[in-house]
């Protein structure tokens, strides 16, 4: 069985994300006029106002640094293989309990 392609992926974890209260979120596309490195998506968890950067799937060793730094500036970014993934790093970026999805 083939694994879902990642656009899929992006689109659940929106879909999931913005079904959870978080009101501002975009989804980043490469490109010769965009800072390289950054995260799949990148939005602002309700209530606390965290950064948090999600990379989908496979992360390059540039993008691996970027969500390092992110959590480093006191946001929450990580790597989501699906909604579940996403979802444990919203958790941790809105103040509750959550694993480590790095």
């Amino acid at each position: 069985m083939n694994s879902p392609l990642e656009k899929t992926i992006v689109a659940a974890i929106m879909r999931g994300l913005k079904a959870r209260g978080v009101r501002w979120m975009v989804k980043t596309h490469g490109g010769p006029y965009q800072t390289a490195g950054l995260p799949d998506i990148i939005a602002v968890a309700p209530g606390s106002g965290r950064l948090l950067g999600i990379e989908v799937k496979r992360p390059t060793e540039l993008q691996k640094a970027t969500l390092a730094r992110i959590n480093a500036a006191g946001g929450v970014a990580g790597v989501a293989f699906g909604i579940e993934d996403a979802l444990v790093l919203l958790k941790k970026a809105t103040g509750g309990e959550g694993d480590d999805a790095n």
